[in-house]
């Protein structure tokens, strides 16, 4: 099921954490939250050569319907295309039912 324009079909998840015994937390796993329809308008591109290798960063812009029922902050990430995609902003859209993320790879 395509929704007009929007052809991204992502996994949203938030990280299962376990204490560290030192007072803090760490992450242990990921649990699915859901599944949403987003319209993905990548942004940039970047190539660099790391110590371990070459290194891919990229950016994209995802716009999706806001639902009560599914609740997506920066603890978050994103599947798309395999790929896990890190929340870097949720931020407010122009129309009133709209979610519009910032994430990055």
């Amino acid at each position: 099921m395509v929704l007009g324009k929007k052809r991204a079909y992502c996994t949203i998840q938030s990280p299962t954490r376990v204490s560290d015994n030192q007072g803090g937390w760490t992450i242990s796993g990921w649990t699915t939250d859901g599944y949403e329809w987003f319209r993905a308008v990548y942004q940039s591109y970047n190539r660099t050569l790391d110590q371990g290798g070459v290194k891919y960063i990229k950016a994209v812009e995802l716009h999706g319907n806001k639902r009560d029922s599914l609740s997506i902050t920066g603890a978050n990430r994103i599947i798309l295309n395999s790929e896990n995609w890190t929340i870097h902003s949720v931020v407010p859209s122009e129309k009133l039912d709209e979610l519009k993320i910032i994430a990055y790879v």
